[in-house]
């Protein structure tokens, strides 16, 4: 049995129904802050999907299993990010923020507005973690600011869709940290290029999924160690943070698909201070992940 059908074989379980429930709320939590989800969009066609397959449809998923699951993972993803960013205290900008996540294309085609509204997700679940761990956030240049009471940082968060384009995405978070004049980390979401969604059914059980990963995540960490390195103007980058993660993890009977990764190196900082800041940061959110 492949990890979907493992997955998919529980859909009428009260975990999903449960999901369900919280997206109805959410969807009047967004509603409220004048946010509504677009029709025809993916979240729309997430949320008819795990109707249907709660109101005992129990083929559903074979149609579309990724996007069955992945669509539970979203719906969950922003859930969360609502509740933290908006129901438990608002945080500044994210309104702009969720309403960019809410336009994102149809699934399962990976248009640019459907991969400009994920790689806003993740900023916002970047922000809600953060915000959970009891620091001020906003949402602002470069794309979450955080504040300690003294000072403030930033964090740059980037997806990567490729291997290839880890200096590139790199670069970028650079030039967003150096303009907006913060130090601060990047947070990288390299789950595109660790994720085994394509061949996952050839995996034998969850620890062999655990040792590819660590692979993927091994040589997507080595990469990025290459291109910071690369830069000579890098100075007011204080670490990465790597998360990567797929929708199978939160929905397996073990956590297998969700791993960080953490680099935090103090050899471009001037003042310990910011190091010894970001450094317990940056442990925080390796310890408690993303959700």
């Amino acid at each position: 049995m492949t990890a979907d059908d493992r997955i998919i074989s529980r859909f009428n379980s009260p975990s999903f129904k449960e999901v369900l429930g919280s997206w109805h709320q959410t969807r009047r939590t967004l509603h409220g802050l004048g946010l509504s989800v677009v029709d025809r969009g993916r979240f729309s066609n997430y949320s008819a999907l795990l109707t249907a397959a709660t109101d005992g449809q129990p083929h559903i998923h074979q149609r579309a299993p990724h996007e069955f699951v992945h669509g539970v993972a979203e719906i969950s993803a922003l859930g969360y990010v609502v509740e933290e960013l908006v129901t438990r205290k608002l945080a500044k900008g994210v309104e702009q923020k969720l309403r960019k996540v809410l336009v994102g294309g149809v699934v399962p085609v990976e248009l640019e507005d459907g991969d400009a509204s994920r790689s806003t997700l993740f900023e916002l679940l970047i922000a809600a973690s953060l915000q959970r761990c009891g620091l001020e956030v906003r949402l602002d240049e470069p794309d979450v600011v955080v504040s300690d009471g003294v000072r403030q940082y930033g964090l740059a968060a980037k997806r990567l869709r490729s291997k290839k384009r880890v200096r590139q995405r790199t670069r970028e978070a650079i030039r967003q940290l150096r303009s907006a004049r913060l130090r601060g980390l990047i947070a990288l979401d390299i789950s595109e290029v660790s994720n085994p969604r394509y061949d996952i059914g050839f995996y034998s059980d969850s620890s062999t999924i655990l040792d590819d990963l660590d692979h993927r995540v091994s040589v997507s960490t080595s990469r990025w160690a290459r291109a910071i390195w690369a830069e000579d103007r890098a100075v007011n980058v204080c670490g990465c943070l790597m998360f990567a993660s797929w929708p199978y993890a939160s929905m397996s009977d073990q956590r297998f698909g969700t791993a960080s990764s953490l680099m935090v190196t103090n050899t471009c900082l001037e003042d310990s201070g910011d190091f010894a800041f970001l450094h317990d940061l940056a442990l925080r959110l390796q310890r408690d992940g993303l959700p």
